[in-house]
């Protein structure tokens, strides 16, 4: 079926060079005997929206660990398409439609129509909800559940909570909440909740607290709620690097709170030449490898494919997963000329101008990293509340596209 996804891949929009747009998605679910089950989306584009700085997996909390991932993502783009089923005989499932409004989906709508997704953003761009309504002559649109998100001056996550029943009896079904080292991005604390039914309120069941050695990890402490509502030490996790590149995370059993110096787990690292993460293997407490996953990248870095293996005592693999990315090229861009935008001051401390030979019409700042931090219209980016460091600029104009690196004081 993978040549008939192929087939529908087409540029429907100009982007930046450097950047690129999601094409399509295709998850794999192998099962012994040979089937295989694919969920497909296909990704459709009007404009500017929805391109991607950088889309590869990133050192991030997951779970109880900080470990290579892929990050929590949103596709802005004006359509997509889902087809699923096994390999052989996948069916289109179905399609969204999204308004957009500076490049962003405000409003999720489907073939019913009457339920939507409507989403709110900060002036960053960082989604602050995502709300699921249904549609009655006699209510109008009703909210029934709604996921919501908070950060702090720097754009951590610092919350994000799921509230169930809107339209009778609303509860927090879950909740993560995190803490961070002042003034930096790096993670000091998480807590998971649940709502529990028999105290009508929500419940922590678990805890990581990250201890750091400079600005590595040194190691992770995990802990369980129990049911007297107090914290029990499970597992301390110690991490090994070389040139602060992470190597190893070692995993251990704590009893009695003391800490088992035998190791129950272990994750390694390799890496490509580049320094992007290649394979990450698991292995139990005596050393034996008992599964991988494995990262493919494209020439920019981009990511093509994750795959995921279990292995057996002998050593043999068995692919179970696997995630396969598609991105669309900039090819094709009408540049405009370094000349014809000028920005000052740069290295700049608050506020900075965008000089421009035609009328700018968006402009988008985003971090190394490609994560979008500013959109708006307009000449002058006020940039005061950002930490120090170098940004990316992407700007549209009535003439063309234009990407430049802002150093912030």
């Amino acid at each position: 079926m993978k040549p008939l996804l192929v087939s529908l891949f087409f540029v429907s929009s100009i982007i930046a060079t450097g950047q690129s747009k999601l094409d399509a998605f295709c998850h794999y679910s192998y099962y012994s005997g040979g089937s295989t089950f694919r969920d497909s989306l296909k990704y459709s584009y009007v404009g500017t929206e929805g391109a991607f700085n950088s889309f590869a997996p990133t050192f991030r909390f997951s779970g109880i660990l900080l470990k290579y991932d892929m990050p929590n993502y949103f596709v802005h783009c004006s359509s997509s398409k889902k087809f699923s089923g096994f390999v052989g005989n996948t069916v289109a499932q179905l399609t969204t439609n999204y308004t957009l409004s500076n490049d962003l989906a405000t409003t999720a709508t489907y073939p019913n129509p009457n339920v939507r997704n409507v989403y709110t953003y900060d002036s960053n761009g960082n989604m602050l909800s995502d709300t699921y309504e249904t549609y009655s002559s006699a209510n109008g649109w009703t909210p029934i559940y709604k996921d919501d998100f908070a950060y702090d001056a720097m754009g951590n996550l610092l919350a994000q909570t799921t509230t169930s029943d809107l339209n009778s009896t609303p509860y927090i079904s879950w909740a993560d909440s995190s803490w961070y080292v002042a003034g930096t991005a790096q993670l000091s604390e998480s807590i998971r909740y649940t709502y529990n039914f028999t105290a009508n309120e929500p419940e922590p069941v678990g805890k990581s607290l990250i201890t750091y050695n400079g600005v590595d990890v040194d190691y992770i402490d995990n802990y369980a709620y129990t049911a007297n509502g107090t914290w029990n030490w499970t597992n301390r996790h110690f991490y090994s690097y070389t040139s602060n590149v992470v190597q190893e995370i070692m995993s251990h059993q704590v009893d009695m709170n003391v800490v088992n110096p035998a190791v129950s787990s272990e994750m390694s690292f390799t890496y490509t030449a580049s320094g992007q993460s290649y394979e990450t293997v698991v292995s139990d407490g005596q050393g034996q490898a008992v599964s991988k996953k494995v990262f493919t990248y494209s020439p920019n870095g981009f990511i093509q494919k994750e795959e995921e293996f279990a292995i057996d005592v002998a050593g043999s693999t068995t692919k179970t997963l696997s995630e396969r990315y598609y991105f669309q090229s900039g090819v094709g861009v009408e540049e405009i000329e370094s000349d014809a935008v000028q920005l000052f001051p740069n290295p700049v401390k608050e506020v900075l101008t965008i000089d421009s030979e035609n009328p700018i019409t968006h402009l988008s700042l985003y971090s190394l990293s490609g994560k979008l931090l500013i959109a708006q219209t307009g000449s002058q980016l006020d940039m005061s509340h950002l930490p120090s460091g170098v940004y990316i600029l992407k700007g549209q104009t009535t003439k063309g596209e234009f990407s430049k690196k802002i150093v912030k004081e």
